[in-house]
């Protein structure tokens, strides 16, 4: 078994920009600042699958308009990105 630990903000920051770099996208400053926050360490995360949770939250942003920062405020901990996603999908494909 291998135990997967947090990351730290630094090479969570590092991991991020390597997978915008590679799907060739790019955050507004707005967009960037929410995910910066999310990155602050807390009692169990970021975690490598919070990491990815929070960057698949991402792929539905588009640069021409913020995405409701308000409402991914809420976004903590890896059950809040899971129940995300899920509701992306829901409104997304009913």
């Amino acid at each position: 078994m291998i135990e997967i630990t947090k990351l730290d903000e630094n090479l969570a920051s590092q991991v991020l920009d390597k997978w915008l770099e590679r799907d060739k996208r790019r955050l507004t400053q707005l967009q960037r600042k929410w995910l910066q926050s999310k990155l602050k360490p807390s009692w169990n995360e970021p975690t490598p699958l919070f990491l990815s949770l929070l960057y698949d939250i991402t792929l539905a942003w588009h640069s021409f308009g913020d995405a409701n920062l308000d409402t991914l405020s809420n976004i903590t901990c890896t059950r809040d990105a899971i129940e995300q996603l899920y509701n992306q999908l829901s409104m997304k494909h009913g």
